[in-house]
């Protein structure tokens, strides 16, 4: 037998059993749902579609939601049918006994999601569900289908909850194409600016146009990693990391930056102090900091990058502006889209920081800000990520 057979097989033990409730037993069943007006306003309420399976998978109640969903206007018409017998699923006519006992069935989110809540009174199961539609035309469903077994006038009832992420699938996929087609167009434009600057040395023209070219890739791959980030899909690459060495390229990369303008940028680092750390990422946090720090810096201000021995065993990485920031400002730090600018579109520097510190880092991320002292943001980290310093590892 093959191996492809061999999991299929296997699989397949996993599908739903045949069975079927009749329709008045099914009436009864509803009349009880209704009673519990608790259980009808929740599911009324619900914005997205939701509804109220028999122990045999079959539908009871379902909400306004579902039933635009499955492209129907009265629970009649979806009324004892199956999830994938109402939405339209071309596989559940394919199964001896319906929807859900088909051998495709048995890679189906929402009929595995069903078992497993069987399995598990009180447990809410969450799996992606791929429907093939055939109606009057072919069409495709992308849902996240969650399945919570419950009790309701004595008999097994299952909640099924259902979220179209078509969308979201797509933007992910547009943007990941998105960044890829990008980054080379940017990634060959900053190697034709280092050729011209290397070929034509003290040439100020080049020179910028390398810096313009640095600066556009460095913003994409930022972008890239923050969307990423905030999907779940980002991963730590774990490496050793001199941090006196990392805080000069920090302020070597910026030190030409139109915000640098008339402003200097100092280290203060022992040397030889080194962290496991993701080293991108973590440059990625300083850089922004350091950003921020700048923009709200006169000429001749000074900003400091600086790294000491933290306490719990860490280190602490400080980036201080002599500037001090407004109270309102101060109580709406690392909220997203907040920004103390005009402009739309602006508001996910802190944010990111703090995302990327205490999601992916392992660490934590604060700050303090007064007249007298001007502005610090602290980044403190461990030395090596272990499973106690944070959330799990990505």
């Amino acid at each position: 037998m093959a191996d492809n057979e061999e999991s299929s097989r296997t699989a397949y033990t996993y599908t739903p059993p045949r069975g079927r409730t009749s329709l008045d037993k099914l009436a009864e069943l509803l009349q009880g749902a209704r009673a519990e007006q608790l259980v009808t306003l929740l599911v009324g309420s619900i914005p997205g579609p939701v509804a109220i399976l028999n122990e045999h998978r079959q539908i009871v109640l379902a909400n306004e939601p579902f039933m635009k969903l499955a492209g129907k206007a009265v629970l009649d018409e979806v009324f004892g049918l199956r999830q994938g017998e109402a939405l339209g699923c071309d596989a559940a006519t394919k199964g001896p006994d319906g929807c859900g006992t088909g051998e495709a069935c048995a890679f189906c989110g929402a009929a595995n999601a069903l078992c497993k809540a069987g399995r598990q009174a009180g447990a809410t199961v969450v799996k992606e569900c791929l429907i093939t539609v055939q109606k009057e035309t072919l069409g495709a469903l992308e849902l996240e289908v969650a399945a919570t077994r419950a009790c309701i006038a004595g008999q097994t009832v299952f909640f099924l909850a259902l979220r179209d992420v078509s969308g979201e699938k797509r933007r992910r996929l547009f943007e990941a194409t998105f960044f890829h087609d990008v980054l080379n167009t940017a990634g060959g434009m900053k190697c034709l600016a280092q050729r011209l600057a290397e070929d034509r040395v003290g040439n100020d023209d080049e020179r910028l146009l390398l810096q313009v070219a640095n600066q556009l890739v460095e913003e994409i791959q930022f972008h890239r990693q923050l969307a990423a980030a905030e999907s779940g899909d980002l991963s730590c690459q774990w490496h050793e990391v001199v941090v006196q060495d990392l805080l000069v390229a920090v302020r070597d990369l910026y030190a030409k930056h139109s915000l640098a303008r008339g402003k200097t940028i100092s280290v203060e680092a022992a040397p030889g102090l080194s962290i496991v750390t993701d080293r991108v990422i973590l440059q990625r946090v300083l850089g922004n900091l350091l950003k921020n720090a700048l923009e709200a810096s006169s000429r001749g201000a000074r900003v400091t990058l600086s790294v000491k021995p933290g306490n719990d065993g860490g280190v602490e990485l400080s980036v201080h502006n002599e500037g001090a920031m407004p109270r309102e400002v101060q109580l709406q730090m690392f909220k997203r889209s907040f920004s103390t600018k005009a402009e739309k579109g602006r508001g996910i520097g802190t944010y990111s920081v703090r995302l990327f510190t205490q999601d992916f880092l392992r660490g934590r991320v604060s700050f303090s800000s007064s007249d007298a002292a001007g502005t610090t943001f602290l980044v403190w980290l461990p030395r090596e990520p272990t499973a106690s310093t944070g959330p799990g590892l990505h």
